[in-house]
């Protein structure tokens, strides 16, 4: 009796967590018409904190200034951080993924975020199957990035540095 209530209850959990194909195409289809999104953290590598605490975005749509927002980015904290000099920054306001995002860093060409696009996410656990949708897809500089939810804007060297 009490396997069979253990199979029952397993039964009933692992149906109620999953997603049917079904669920899942239409999510997809869903995400990738979703044009808006917030909460994207962006990495800044090889620089110091005593180079910046906020920079500068310009948002285009076309060739047309559209805003200019200040972005604060957070110092190295951990041991790991301050040696690699990874800094973050979060962007709490809506973006758009139709719309070019030139991020302006002090000592540095502005750096160009553009052609993006939202990506079904798998987000699995051990009880359940889910699924979210992020902006996961884009250009920085022309160079293309997939399946990456964190766009990374390296330190270019300056003349001068070698």
């Amino acid at each position: 009796m009490r396997i069979a209530i253990f199979l029952l209850f397993c039964v009933f959990i692992t149906s109620a967590c999953s997603w049917t194909n079904k669920q899942r195409r239409a999510f997809k289809e869903e995400c990738a018409q979703k044009e808006k999104f917030n909460d994207v953290v962006f990495l800044f590598m090889g620089f110091d904190n005593s180079e910046f605490d906020t920079i500068w975005v310009k948002e285009y749509s076309d060739t047309s200034l559209l805003d200019t927002f200040s972005v604060f980015v957070s110092p190295s904290q951990s041991h790991y951080g301050k040696e690699r000099k990874v800094r973050s920054a979060s962007i709490e306001r809506p973006m758009n993924v139709n719309y070019t995002y030139h991020f302006m860093l002090p000592g540095q060409e502005p750096y160009e975020l553009s052609n993006m696009k939202m990506v079904m996410w798998s987000q699995f656990s051990m009880m359940s199957e889910g699924w979210g949708c992020v902006m996961g897809e884009y250009t920085i500089d022309g160079e293309k990035f997939e399946q990456s939810a964190n766009p990374t804007f390296i330190k270019r060297e300056t003349q001068g540095e070698e």
